[in-house]
């Protein structure tokens, strides 16, 4: 069995693809707003759809859209051009998650464990001064929504002592979404030419990163510092640092990307469920390494 949750941040606007790569047929029950749907995915089938259209109908749903599926699969969602995060019940879990840029928009906290989970959300200007600190309490299965605050550059959110803290979104006045991600030292981007890199040091020294592109940085204690890089195309760009950070890609237009922990994965198969293509839209797949086991 396998489950997940969204935001259902805008319904009539909200596109979902969802693909069961099994061999055998699969049951799916969506809820929200205590409504049930159910639909079943024939082997390798693929569905994709408005949100307001069958086999979804997700109008009037407010808070959170959940999914429960008899064997894993695939689901993406996409708020007009931009895909939103889809979390599932197998994501790691910690006490604190770093949103590493804002700029005008809303803090969505959703809360996908089956607990209560309560903590704080705290905002800070570029060189850590505080800009604005906000308790949450979040009941199992639910979201809340915070506006951000003037001048700040970034976020944290702390779950109170041995909690989790919750799943985090961002809206970026014009640049879409950028999620919430637990620190680490090791990172992927995509990034191409003309996008800058945030890097965002929640901890109380110094770190250095090495950052391809743009050389060696180091980021303050507590600080959010932008860093250029030299690209002539896209590609993937690799971060390492001496302390945890989170970071992000910034395109000039349009989305924050959100950058993804780089390190071996277990998995045998990764499944994308929907490929734009035409009307001026295309798809990329970047291929980060290569193993050949003899």
């Amino acid at each position: 069995a396998s489950e997940g949750v969204l935001a259902a941040i805008d319904p009539a606007r909200l596109a979902v693809a969802v693909v069961n790569p099994n061999q055998q047929t699969v049951d799916v029950t969506w809820q929200c707003d205590g409504r049930d749907r159910t639909m079943s995915l024939q082997s390798q089938e693929k569905v994709a759809a408005s949100a307001l259209a069958p086999p979804f109908q997700f109008g009037g749903c407010t808070d959170l859209i959940q999914y429960l599926s008899s064997a894993p699969i695939a689901v993406a969602a996409f708020l007009g051009d931009q895909e939103i995060p889809v979390w599932h019940a197998e994501l790691p879990e910690a006490g604190v998650r770093t949103i590493p840029f804002l700029s005008d928009g809303e803090i969505i906290l959703v809360n996908r464990s089956n607990q209560p989970v309560t903590g704080t959300v705290k905002q800070f200007h570029s060189d850590g001064g505080e800009a604005s600190s906000t308790a949450y309490t979040l009941e199992s299965k639910r979201s809340v929504r915070l506006r951000t605050t003037a001048e700040a550059q970034w976020a944290v959110i702390i779950a109170d002592t041995g909690g989790k803290a919750p799943e985090a979104l961002a809206t970026v006045s014009g640049r879409g979404m950028v999620s919430g991600a637990i620190a680490g030292q090791d990172w992927d981007l995509v990034a191409g030419e003309g996008d800058a890199v945030v890097l965002v040091n929640p901890l109380n020294q110094s770190t250095n990163v090495q950052l391809e592109g743009a050389g060696p940085v180091t980021v303050p204690p507590h600080s959010q510092i932008l860093a250029n890089v030299k690209l002539s195309q896209s590609r993937i760009l690799r971060v390492r640092s001496d302390g945890a950070i989170v970071t992000a890609t910034l395109r000039p237009r349009s989305v924050a990307a959100a950058a993804a922990a780089a390190g071996d994965s277990n998995e045998r198969q990764v499944v994308f469920p929907h490929f734009a293509a035409g009307a001026g839209y295309s798809t990329e797949l970047d291929r980060k390494s290569t193993r050949l086991n003899s």
